[in-house]
């Protein structure tokens, strides 16, 4: 029983290599996902958002720069660089390559119409109530949550 075992093991280590063959899963695994930088952007964020791992708040007056997104008046102010980095994390996790930059993702949403521009730019700065100073972008959150069609579709 131990020798059928053994030969039956080396006979499946040298038909099957297990990392050639793991790595080629997962980069079809990445195949399985819509590349378009907004929707990767969109799942990845409602997911984090799901899992409380990108803070959302709802007061446009903050006392702190803990956040990282604000909801008011069906828009979603996001800071530059934290919600950006949390998503980047989240699909290089899982084995999928976002290598649209937060620059690139700003004009991709400014061209789909779902970023407003403040005075020319993408970006605009605001301040807390102690006065620090941060920057990021408005998005018109239904149009951002209906992009692409339904969140339980794939991305």
């Amino acid at each position: 029983s131990d020798l059928i075992r053994q030969t039956v093991m080396e006979r499946i280590e040298t038909e099957y290599d297990f990392k050639k063959n793991i790595r080629e899963h997962i980069l079809k695994q990445h195949n399985m996902y819509d590349t378009n930088p907004i929707k990767l952007f969109k799942r990845a964020f409602r997911e984090l958002v799901d899992a409380n791992e990108i803070i959302v708040v709802k007061d446009t007056a903050l006392d702190s720069l803990n956040f990282d997104v604000i909801e008011y008046d069906e828009k979603l102010f996001i800071k530059s660089g934290s919600t950006y980095n949390k998503v980047r994390k989240y699909w290089d996790e899982k084995g999928v390559d976002f290598t649209c930059s937060e620059r690139k993702l700003r004009k991709l949403l400014y061209e789909a119409e779902i970023l407003l521009l403040h005075d020319g730019k993408y970006t605009k700065e605001r301040k807390t109530r102690d006065n620090k100073s941060y920057s990021g972008y408005e998005l018109l959150k239904n149009k951002f949550y209906n992009y692409g069609g339904n969140i339980n579709e794939e991305a």
